[in-house]
């Protein structure tokens, strides 16, 4: 038996489940599926050969936090005596570091509260957009946002339901409702699978990009500026989401009903904590030729990929508010 708790702990701590691993993505729309192969590395490396497409390589290691400010408050009261100095720039860590803060766990480990520290970066690199990061570290599937999304507290017809276990004092709501909930296989990989819809607290990543498109995150959207949809799409009733029970990755997503039924991504994980070489992550001139890679190699041509395994080991969002598997 697995309840909605587990659910939501095992949807925060991808952060400290995984170090790297390798995965094929299918994405799957009404006109057909188009598929990915890619590589991330803890911090902040990724590497991604599209089926059709260049391939996309990122070492964002010296980059950690550029998207994020630094205030300095100083008093106007008497400011000719008060000396210029540099202001400190902030150090930041990733949750791998040994160094930062750790978050607080359960007994099997899985993570109750993650903290909340403006040093800590959490996003692995960014592909096309944020769905992506939060593919990889689904934390808008466990919290809701503390302040609610609607300025008003007004929750438009069908905006998600209340959650089905309340918020306690000092905790954040949760961000979906567990409609179903149970333990599983794919893809010859243990999972939770679980079907859900946004409460009214949900609170994506990113409101255009989100996991679980819905009145919520186009709410979310357009109180940020976003032009309303035309025409307004019909939402899904609820939604298919797996999680990975090694890593807490999304390795599959499903739009319930709506426009989008049947629509979503899979994600098939070949392995966890491998030491891939630097080298993966850097571009080079030989990118061009790997182009088409993964076409080739499904189709028995291109043999084992170039780079076998070694066993080894953004500013957020303003926050707010059916065919199953094929």
């Amino acid at each position: 038996m697995v309840d909605p708790d587990t659910f939501r702990a095992l949807a925060r701590s991808s952060p400290w489940l995984w170090s790297s691993v390798a995965f094929t993505r299918t994405t799957v729309t009404r006109d057909g599926a188009e598929r990915l192969r890619a590589w991330i590395k803890r911090p902040a490396r990724m590497r991604v050969e599209p089926e059709h497409g260049d391939v996309h390589v990122v070492d964002e290691r010296d980059q950690l936090g550029r998207n994020r400010g630094v205030f300095r408050a100083v008093s106007t009261d008497d400011h000719e005596s008060i000396p210029q100095r540099r202001v400190p720039q902030p150090v930041y860590r990733v949750p791998q570091d040994p160094g930062s803060p750790q978050p607080v766990r359960r007994e099997d480990g899985l993570v109750i509260s993650r903290p909340d520290d403006v040093e800590l970066v959490y996003d692995d690199p960014m592909y096309v957009n944020y769905q992506w990061v939060a593919m990889l570290d689904p934390q808008e599937l466990a919290d809701g946002a503390l302040d609610g999304w609607a300025p008003d507290g007004d929750v438009p017809d069908g905006a998600g339901v209340p959650g089905d276990v309340p918020a306690q004092d000092g905790a954040c709501p949760p961000g979906v409702e567990v409609l179903e909930l149970e333990r599983g296989e794919l893809f010859g990989r243990a999972v939770l699978r679980a079907v859900v819809r946004p409460s009214p607290d949900y609170d994506p990543r990113c409101a255009c990009c989100p996991l679980l498109h819905s009145e919520v995150s186009v709410a979310i959207d357009r109180a940020e500026g976003a032009p309303p949809l035309d025409p307004m799409p019909v939402f899904a009733d609820r939604f298919e989401t797996v999680l990975d029970v090694a890593t807490g990755i999304v390795v599959r997503l499903r739009d319930i009903g709506g426009d989008r039924d049947g629509e979503g991504f899979d994600v098939e994980i070949d392995e966890v904590d491998a030491d891939y070489p630097d080298a993966m992550f850097q571009a080079d001139r030989r990118a061009t030729r790997r182009r088409g890679i993964l076409r080739r190699r499904s189709s028995g041509e291109a043999g084992p990929s170039p780079y076998p395994p070694t066993p080894g080991i953004s500013p957020r969002r303003w926050r707010g508010p059916g065919a199953s598997s094929p």
